[in-house]
């Protein structure tokens, strides 16, 4: 079976190969089979490396040419060109590719973000939970891709959405104050308030010179779509992860 693979208009027009994976025509085995013994992590690691093939012969690369990192939460970019394989992984939350490089993230209701570089062809990958949106992983990304004035696309992939994305007032207020935009949070009740995290990416990405014409959005609430999306806020520690990854037009 073909994974099912969501794309950018801007991005495809743009001549970038890229993608944002969904859980359709992925495999994932049960925590128990049906004797009842757990899978084991070697299992689990032969259904990540499957998925990662069908992922990467949609959107036309090789496994081994994928540039990840171990995502914390943070504003750390990493440059590609700076590496010795593919297969390091640093504590980053973006990745900057160039030549004909492939760089992706992986998230589970955090907002995945896909730039490039209509001019130098280069891209970036970009994990964006609330706490990256307040660090200003996306500012640091979009400066690391080199002079500002150059004319980028990006796309904004399937994430949690507003309707679902519920936190404490405090955190809301945070997000609001990383973004600009006091729209992007409306209040659930006296101490919780809904956040929509697209709506505060497009603020940043705008905030740091895209156009709102230069921003896709590629929909989707991967807590309110449970047959088409993991969410950790749904699912836990059970919940899988979705690849977006692009690869830079060398």
């Amino acid at each position: 079976m073909q994974a099912e693979v969501l794309t950018s208009s801007l991005l495809s027009s743009g001549g970038f190969s890229h993608g944002f994976a969904t859980r359709r025509g992925g495999v994932s085995r049960p925590p128990f089979d049906t004797l009842n013994f757990r899978v084991t992590e070697s299992e689990r690691a032969e259904d990540v490396a499957e998925n990662l093939r069908r992922f990467a012969l949609a959107v036309g690369f090789a496994p081994s040419e994928l540039h990840l990192v171990n995502q914390v939460h943070g504003s750390r970019v990493v440059l590609a060109g700076d590496r010795g394989t593919a297969g390091e992984r640093d504590d980053a939350d973006a990745v900057v590719v160039d030549g004909n490089n492939v760089g992706g993230v992986r998230v589970a209701d955090c907002v995945p973000i896909l730039v490039g570089d209509l001019v130098s062809g280069r891209a970036a990958a970009i994990h964006a939970g609330w706490r990256g949106i307040e660090a200003g992983v996306i500012g640091a990304a979009l400066a690391a891709l080199g002079d500002s004035r150059s004319a980028r696309v990006a796309a904004v992939g399937p994430c949690i959405g507003g309707c679902c994305f519920e936190v404490g007032r405090d955190v809301a207020e945070r997000i609001v104050r990383a973004a600009g935009d006091p729209n992007i949070a409306t209040n659930s009740s006296a101490e919780k308030a809904r956040v929509d995290l697209r709506m505060a990416a497009r603020a940043q990405l705008r905030a740091h010179g895209l156009s709102a014409g230069d921003i896709d959005d590629v929909g989707g609430c991967t807590k309110c779509e449970t047959e088409r999306f993991f969410s950790f806020r749904r699912d836990g520690e059970a919940s899988g992860r979705h690849l977006a990854a692009i690869r830079a037009r060398g």
